[in-house]
């Protein structure tokens, strides 16, 4: 309320009319320098805004770029099922390994227990040859026994039955060696899989390590891209609001 005395009202009006459009005035010129204040001030941080959301944007670019980063989530599928793959092609190696690591074990034994152990040893384990010879071998042996019941040791018939049995016996120990160094050969390279699918298996695993550090750096960078855009947006239309209102009261 703006109150002015004196003996004629109507300069008693017009100065108190005088008086109330200076305090109007300089109210609105401390409104409008305020407003600009604000709007300079405003400017100032959505320029310094502008420019982190510029330096957020490509610190994220040089990071995909540096790691070479396409596809965080497939790449890891992608390992997933080599992982599982690989998993189940070592564990069939171990098996197989193991299930050789007993038939060599089982053949030695036989070989241990004599002729019919072995011969039924190696039949099992699929060789033809080998009890051919056995055959062969045992039907030697009887007829050498019936020669001699007929001819001295020294008679050429014996000595050649003699030759044919030693003949006999190094192919069936050659045969029988013979699977026996085959079944080694498969159990070493049986092994040299199982390690070399180990391998591969833990270098999968430390790709997916690295890559759940990346995503976590890239989530974190992200991140940073997103709140520096939201903040630059929320002071942008904030600024907008503030020069809008300024345009109005102007016009009033």
């Amino acid at each position: 309320t703006i109150t002015v005395d004196g003996p004629e009202p109507a300069k008693v009006a017009e100065a108190a009319s005088l008086v109330a459009q200076t305090y109007i005035d300089q109210t609105h010129k401390r409104e409008v320098a305020e407003t600009k204040g604000w709007l300079d001030w405003f400017a100032k941080q959505l320029a310094q805004m502008r420019d982190d959301v510029n330096k957020a944007e490509k610190k994220f670019q040089d990071f995909k770029l540096e790691k070479g980063i396409i596809g965080l989530d497939e790449r890891k599928n992608e390992l997933a099922s080599k992982i599982q793959t690989t998993s189940n092609a070592q564990l069939q190696a171990r098996l197989d390994r193991m299930n050789a690591e007993l038939e060599l074990s089982s053949l030695q034994d036989a070989m241990k227990l004599g002729p019919v152990a072995a011969t039924a040893a190696f039949g099992t384990y699929g060789s033809s040859g080998i009890a051919n010879l056995r055959s062969e071998l045992d039907k030697t042996k009887m007829e050498l026994n019936e020669k001699l019941r007929v001819y001295g040791r020294k008679h050429p018939v014996i000595l050649d039955l003699k030759e044919k049995i030693r003949s006999l016996e190094t192919q069936l120990k050659n045969q029988e060696m013979e699977i026996i160094k085959t079944l080694r050969n498969k159990i070493e390279n049986l092994k040299k899989t199982e390690k070399s699918l180990a391998e591969a298996l833990a270098n999968y695993k430390e790709e997916v390590r690295k890559l759940n550090t990346l995503g976590l750096q890239y989530s974190i960078l992200e991140r940073e891209v997103t709140s520096s855009k939201d903040l630059y947006d929320l002071l942008a239309e904030r600024q907008k609001k503030i020069a809008l209102e300024s345009a109005v009261n102007r016009r009033k």
